[in-house]
């Protein structure tokens, strides 16, 4: 075997380890073991509660028809279409004062309470006048995704939407995406934090960031190669151009000897 031939397969097998990414970036939760925890813990910490200016789907139901249609006079409630778009948001907002206003009850509290705590506020304001009375509670929130294969906003209906999930439902990430340098951006309280997350490690199940919250941000940082040389990227056009051209030349200097 000739050494310009040598030269050419060695081109090639650079060109073609540059879309590939390690086997280790690939997959989550390094050293992890088979194993059963309780989850009640972390569940409770990382819980939300209601804060201004969040979005609730409230439904009330008594066993009279005609009273329902008065409980209800926003009609059936509809949240986000899915990824990279949404159908306009109905509910009802969490003022400053961290009341919404409803119909018959006029103005109820809800603010730093959980879901299942604001429907039990609502039942039982609702009760003093109906008997036995429904009553459902759901946020009508939404968490943007980037840096993944399908970036867009993806809906939270409740307080168990998982970081995985929110990835899931925006195409997953890429091979050369950087699962241990994902960036969560959250407003709580009136204050931004943000956090880095490593998708390989298991603690990620630990992480306050795990149960997202609505309004959150999360951004998956590329590799550095792999946004240069990833499909689409000006670096891979030229890259293959110029590995082309020298294996042209090269097989034209084989074919002359």
């Amino acid at each position: 075997m000739s050494k310009a031939f040598q030269i050419v397969c060695f081109v090639n097998v650079i060109f073609l380890s540059t879309s590939c990414a390690p086997s280790r970036n690939v997959y989550y939760f390094h050293g992890m073991e088979p194993s059963k925890e309780n989850i009640d813990s972390v569940l409770k910490s990382s819980i939300q509660k209601i804060q201004f200016g969040d979005r609730l789907s409230v439904v009330m139901a008594t066993k009279d028809p005609s009273e329902n249609e008065i409980l209800n006079p926003l009609g059936i409630v509809r949240g986000g279409g899915g990824t990279g778009g949404s159908n306009t948001v109905i509910g009802y907002q969490v003022a400053k004062d961290s009341t919404i206003e409803l119909p018959v009850l006029g103005f109820v509290k809800v603010g730093g309470l959980t879901i299942a705590g604001a429907a039990e506020v609502i039942k039982k304001r609702l009760s003093v006048t109906y008997k036995e009375p429904y009553v459902n509670v759901n946020l009508l929130g939404r968490v943007v995704v980037m840096g993944t294969r399908s970036p867009g906003v993806v809906p939270l209906f409740n307080e168990r939407l998982t970081i995985f999930e929110a990835i899931a439902q925006s195409g997953e990430m890429e091979p050369s995406a950087r699962r241990d340098r994902v960036w969560v951006i959250r407003e709580q309280d009136g204050e931004r934090t943000s956090a880095l997350i490593n998708l390989n490690s298991p603690d990620v199940f630990s992480s306050p960031y795990y149960y997202l919250r609505t309004n959150d941000l999360i951004y998956v940082e590329p590799n550095r190669l792999g946004s240069f040389l990833g499909v689409n990227a000006p670096g891979r056009t030229l890259f293959a151009v110029t590995t082309g051209i020298f294996s042209i030349i090269i097989t034209f200097l084989l074919l002359n000897l």
